[in-house]
């Protein structure tokens, strides 16, 4: 995914734009920088509870149709009218059933109805719809929403391969596993929906080693470490609201330094499990929380 995005005059300048809030412009940009390559922001929620009234702001941005909504996916409606890719560098879609209710408009702005003679982002990236469901493909809205004109500069005879989708298959298990074994257990909660947000979320095997390397972090965190792990976040909040994506900003102090952090139990229970066995891990768990509090 690229780091450095586009902001067209077109969008941002618009009177619709400057009839936003002050905190939804803000926040509209904000969402920009965490959006694929085709727009698409996953953890939009994580993104907008850093500014305050961020949860009225992205209301607005849906309202106004800055922002369609799929789910707990976004997707920047005039995406493409400020940001595009050479041939060479595009991808597959991270979200393809999503890809296939959004069709491209001449303006080349977004819209989540079937317009005349209008192509979806799937067909356009991969040159085909996947096979549709029982109940067909439907767009979550009947609203036509209005553009902004701008030529439209794609090539559709580009065709890159579809490369297989992480989250089916036994390498999603396989991922989802490790996330569960060293996740601090009483922090777990619905295991259901929490791995229906690691699905949503990975979308391939380079998300799934960052998930892990940054769990490893926030395993390592002061904030997880502190006050007997109460500021640990529910394992399908740290998935949806897209912290998984950050680092912690302070680590905690490992044993042998000078503080009162240590190793999380969490941390240290998984491998005496494989060690010593549950029986023998129990005891050292309860030994351990009972000389550290953690």
């Amino acid at each position: 995914m690229a780091t450095r995005r586009c902001f067209s005059t077109k969008v941002v300048e618009s009177d619709a734009f400057h009839a936003l809030s002050c905190t939804a412009q803000v926040l509209y940009l904000h969402l920009s920088m965490y959006a694929d390559d085709d727009g698409c922001i996953s953890n939009a929620s994580f993104v907008s509870s850093s500014l305050r009234g961020g949860a009225l702001a992205m209301r607005e941005l849906v309202e106004k149709r800055f922002l369609l909504q799929y789910g707990g996916v976004y997707v920047i409606k005039h995406w493409r009218i400020s940001n595009s890719l050479k041939n060479d560098r595009l991808k597959p879609p991270n979200y393809p059933n999503i890809a296939a209710k959004i069709w491209i408009k001449s303006n080349k702005s977004y819209t989540d109805h079937p317009a005349p003679g209008c192509k979806t982002l799937y067909e356009i990236k991969l040159g085909s719809l996947p096979a549709p469901s029982e109940d067909g493909i439907q767009a979550e809205s009947k609203r036509i929403p209005d553009g902004f004109p701008t030529e439209p500069n794609h090539k559709p005879n580009h065709k890159p391969n579809h490369k297989p989708n992480l989250t089916e298959g036994a390498s999603a298990q396989a991922g989802w596993e490790k996330i569960l074994a060293i996740y601090p257990p009483d922090r777990i909660g619905n295991q259901r929906k929490a791995e229906d947000a690691y699905r949503i979320a990975i979308q391939s095997q380079e998300d799934a080693e960052v998930m892990l390397q940054n769990l490893d972090l926030w395993l390592q965190s002061e904030q997880w470490n502190k006050s007997g792990g109460q500021y640990i976040p529910q394992l399908v909040n740290w998935i949806s609201r897209g912290i998984w994506q950050t680092k912690p900003a302070k680590m905690a102090i490992p044993i042998g330094g000078i503080g009162e952090y240590t190793v999380p139990v969490s941390q240290l229970y998984p491998l005496w499990l494989d060690q010593f066995g549950k029986e023998e891990a129990d005891k050292l768990r309860a030994e351990y929380i009972a000389d550290h509090g953690i």
